[in-house]
């Protein structure tokens, strides 16, 4: 019945209504002439209701007419009668035509741009890499030689061990598998691991490597803490790379300084917009907000792109870009704001300098100066002094 249908659509039909006391009269003059014909039907009110073809309602006419039966009611479909309706409309037919080449030439680019393999790595980074390469949104996919983009990709960037690039219609779909580091644990250059800093042994891991540290004890910065000159049982020696990890407390020093004045951004009022039309990674400007843009412009950017109902992007929009014209200057801070903001800053160099150690304790000690407000503390923590340290010097195997 489907296929019935399609056909009817692309040739065009008629349907016949019949009321229910003619209806006897035009079944038989319809199977008298032996005329195709089909999807007879009986509505609840008695008429009857049929379909025929273009070709078949010709020879219905022609004995309608020369029978004189009357009462009788006629509609038309399918796509021929719709082309002949709007005939005069040259614009309608002009833009199915382009409708119809857009959607095909739209095949014919890659939409978006996807890393679909579960990893690690930063996907946007990823797919910012395959941009420098040509596979972007915009891009003709007749051609782009993907089997050689993926091994430009491996030869360019060392992000992956391996990437293949799929089209899943106009999706360029990524596979990834992500290079892990190199397994350094036992070192191929023969080194000692010797103190970066002083401070007390809390605790140690050797790894590899001939340990001369005990914890309690307190080494300077360059002790040897572990060395890479092994001896064995037969009392020869041999060059390892020593791996140890050395816990100590140690104690750093942090000072930052908040000065008694700060800058400050006041907006003019002058504001201009600029906007431009990205449509498959091409980009055109439209003429709106032109002028110079120097220092002193406050500049934020923002994209509108339509979605599909999955959520996903499509591969156009319109960019705005908002510039505010701005002066700045300088104003006096309060000796209480200036010791408020100089702690501020002294905890978070305390978290940037010192991260992942074990803080024991923290001594500051704020002064003011003629300038600002000095913040400095005194970290008593746990943290890896290990060094390695290449061993350059030959070693005597024996006398």
């Amino acid at each position: 019945m489907r296929i019935f249908g399609i056909f009817d659509l692309f040739c065009g039909y008629w349907r016949v209504e019949v009321p229910a006391e003619k209806a006897e009269r035009m079944i038989n003059a319809v199977f008298r002439a032996g005329i195709p014909h089909g999807e007879f039907r009986r509505l609840p009110d008695g008429t009857l209701t049929f379909k025929m073809s273009r070709k078949g309602m010709r020879e219905l006419r022609y004995i309608i007419d020369k029978s004189g039966f009357v009462g009788y009611s006629l509609y038309r479909g399918g796509l021929p009668f719709i082309i002949r309706r709007y005939r005069a409309r040259v614009g309608f037919f002009v833009g199915a035509a382009l409708f119809l080449a857009v959607s095909y030439l739209s095949t014919l680019f890659i939409w978006r741009v996807e890393v679909v393999s579960d990893t690690t790595l930063n996907k946007t980074a990823v797919e910012s890499n395959l941009e420098k390469l040509g596979v972007r949104p915009g891009a003709f996919i007749p051609s782009c030689d993907f089997w050689a983009l993926s091994a430009e990709y491996l030869t360019t960037f060392d992000d992956c061990a391996w990437l293949s690039i799929n089209m899943n219609g106009t999706v360029a779909e990524v596979e990834l598998r992500e290079r892990l580091p190199p397994d350094d644990k036992v070192s191929r250059v023969p080194c000692n691991v010797v103190a970066a800093e002083g401070g007390v042994i809390d605790s140690f891991v050797i790894s590899s490597g001939r340990g001369y540290v005990t914890p309690g004890v307190v080494v300077k910065k360059g002790d040897l803490l572990v060395s890479g000159v092994i001896e064995d049982l037969q009392g020869s020696y041999r060059l390892v790379g020593a791996e140890a990890e050395i816990y100590a407390e140690i104690e750093r020093t942090v000072t930052v300084e908040a000065p008694f004045t700060r800058i400050e951004r006041e907006f003019t009022g002058r504001e201009e917009v600029s906007r431009t039309l990205i449509f498959f990674g091409l980009e055109f400007e439209l003429p709106f907000g032109e002028g110079s843009h120097g220092e002193g412009w406050e500049e934020t950017r923002d994209r509108a792109s339509p979605v599909l109902p999955d959520g996903k992007p499509l591969p156009c929009g319109i960019e705005t870009v908002t510039r505010r014209e701005f002066t700045e200057r300088e104003v006096p801070v309060s000796p209480e704001e200036a010791r408020a903001e100089a702690e501020a800053r002294l905890d978070r160099a305390i978290a940037d300098q010192l991260p992942g150690v074990r803080v024991l304790s923290v001594i500051k000690e704020i002064n003011e100066t003629d300038t600002g407000v000095v913040a400095t503390a005194r970290v008593r923590c746990i943290c890896d002094i290990a060094e390695k340290r290449e061993i350059i010097s030959e070693v005597q195997t024996g006398e």
